[in-house]
C-alpha cells in the first residue's frame, strides 16, 4: 500500500485517504490507480472503455444521466456507486429480494395521534439484513 496525503478532502490531517497519494518525497503520485485522482486519469484515458471501480468506489456516468437521476436535479455521486453495487451479484449465502416482499403489512393501525403517550417500537434495518432497535423520531426527514 502506498503512503497516502496526510490531509482530507476537508483539509483536516489524516492518515490516510482515497482521494489521492503522495511519493516518499511529498510530490502528488501521478502513478497511483488507488485513488480517486489515479481514477480519474485512467477515466480520462478512456471514458468509454472506463468500468468504475470498488475502491475507492466510483462509476463513470454521462453527465445527462447524473442530472436525470433525481427529480430535484441535484447532482449525488453516491446514489450512482450504490446503484452500481445493486447490480452487483449478492455475497455468498444472500439472496436478492425488494424489501416490500420480505416484511408483512402490520395487522393493526396504528395512529401516534390518538395515544399520545404510548410507547411505540422502533427497529432499523441494517446492510447485512439484522433488525436492531432505533431510537424513535431519528432517521431520514419524510419530504
Amino acid at each position: 500500500m502506498k503512503p497516502r496525503a496526510l490531509h482530507s478532502p476537508s483539509g483536516q490531517r489524516v492518515g490516510a485517504n482515497d482521494l489521492y497519494s503522495v511519493t516518499d518525497e511529498g510530490d502528488l503520485d501521478e502513478e497511483d490507480k488507488e485513488t480517486l485522482l489515479g481514477l480519474l486519469r485512467v477515466f480520462q484515458a478512456d471514458p468509454h472503455g472506463y468500468e468504475g471501480s470498488d475502491h475507492p468506489p466510483s462509476v463513470a456516468i454521462t453527465v445527462a444521466d447524473m442530472v436525470r437521476a433525481h427529480p430535484t436535479n441535484r447532482w449525488d455521486p453516491k446514489f450512482h456507486v450504490f446503484r452500481k453495487l445493486e447490480e452487483a451479484d449478492p455475497p455468498a449465502g444472500f439472496t436478492r429480494a425488494r424489501l416490500g416482499d420480505r416484511l408483512r403489512r402490520r395487522r393493526e393501525t396504528i395512529d401516534p395521534s390518538t395515544e399520545p403517550d404510548r410507547l411505540f417500537k422502533t427497529i432499523k434495518l441494517g446492510q447485512d439484513g439484522s433488525l436492531s432497535p432505533r431510537e424513535a423520531g431519528k432517521g431520514k426527514p419524510r419530504r
